[in-house]
């Protein structure tokens, strides 16, 4: 899970896509094997990785409530629901660069 969480790191900081790295593992992990504090501690950095409704079940599955979420995560970024995209096709990006000579 570290491993991913550095991938979603390195594609913030550059052009390449690794957009859904480890899909289907990531969602495996949190959706069936018993929760641990390294998915407390990440939940939120995977949370573009499920729908609406599987989210709250994890969020109830891994922490016992949303309360607790909030409460133990509250430094950790999240995405708003309103701007959530399933779309898990490649994602386009405009890059441009200052040349200072």
């Amino acid at each position: 899970m570290e491993y991913a969480i550095a991938v979603l790191v390195r594609e913030a900081l550059t052009t390449n896509d690794f957009s859904f790295f480890l899909y289907e593992l990531i969602r495996e992990l949190f959706l069936h094997y018993e929760p641990s504090d390294t998915m407390r501690k990440f939940c939120s950095f995977f949370e573009r990785y499920f729908e609406e409704k599987e989210f709250d079940t994890i969020i109830s599955r891994v922490f016992g409530s949303k309360n607790e979420y909030f409460k133990n995560g509250t430094d950790q970024p999240r995405v708003s629901g309103k701007s959530r995209n399933w779309d898990i096709g490649p994602r386009v990006r405009q890059v441009s660069f200052d040349l200072v000579f």
